[in-house]
């Protein structure tokens, strides 16, 4: 029997939180097997950095200090995000879920065909960066600036960022839809980056369509797309208590500090 995803409205959060509850839903699953799609967003600016990029060598951490700007290593790897005006999605299921390959590549394309279609329906021309390129890896300290096999760009620009960890036959991703982006604050942040690079080579939503559209249109929008996608059904629900008791661990213990190295 086909499951149904549960489908997690979470609205707007503290970056810690966010990131914590993102480790919920990959650690609980193993136990629960909920397929679960979980879209949010941010109160205020805040950086993740991949998991096995440094500290020092990425961003400025005065300029962070100054702003009172947290940051937090992800369960992903990959390169720094400055994540603020954005829809901002996770998955978390068995491979089956999707019947998906087990291959982490093939997988992680698949998946990533919800957010073509998805930029499809807002009337933009998307395409994977293998479609429009020489396949030449462009690595950065900041996720929007590198490109890989199947990152996403609109008119030749990247648009957004997305990272994916494995444990066996349960996938964990979670990705960002920037709706604006300040250029100038990522370039204070992140070290490395080039600020004409960022306006020649990066986009986002409300610089892309005629009119932006508000962050609850593109929610619903979202979970269409992605439930026609993969022809799954979905329902709108809520946190389990074991995942809340373990939420209440991790922010107790793990996630109780300004910055945190996970």
């Amino acid at each position: 029997m086909e499951k149904s995803w549960r489908i997690i409205i979470d609205g707007y959060n503290d970056g810690l939180l966010n990131m914590a509850k993102d480790e919920v839903l990959l650690f609980c699953y193993p136990k629960l097997k909920v397929p679960t799609l979980r879209i949010y967003s941010w109160l205020k600016p805040f950086l993740s950095l991949g998991y096995f990029q440094k500290i020092e060598d990425t961003i400025n951490l005065e300029e962070c200090f100054k702003k009172d700007i947290g940051f937090v290593h992800r369960i992903t790897g990959g390169s720094a995000i400055v994540h603020y005006k954005e829809l901002t999605y996770s998955i978390v299921c068995d491979v089956e879920d999707l019947n998906l390959p087990i291959g982490v590549k093939k997988s992680y394309k698949l998946i990533n065909s919800f957010l073509i279609n998805f930029y499809k329906e807002l009337g933009l021309n998307a395409k994977f960066f293998e479609d429009v390129s020489c396949l030449e890896v462009i690595k950065s300290p900041f996720c929007f600036l590198g490109k890989e096999r199947f990152d996403i760009v609109i008119d030749g620009k990247k648009i957004g960022g997305n990272a994916q960890r494995r444990a066996g036959r349960v996938i964990f991703q979670h990705g960002c839809i920037p709706m604006d982006l300040d250029f100038r604050e990522v370039r204070n942040l992140i070290k490395g980056v080039d600020y004409s690079k960022l306006c020649q080579q990066v986009t986002y939503l409300n610089k892309l369509l005629s009119q932006p559209k508000s962050f609850e249109y593109l929610q619903e929008t979202f979970i269409k797309v992605f439930l026609k996608t993969f022809n799954i059904k979905g329902k709108i629900s809520s946190w389990h208590n074991e995942e809340i008791g373990y939420l209440d661990y991790l922010l107790s213990n793990k996630y109780d500090r300004y910055y945190v190295n996970i």
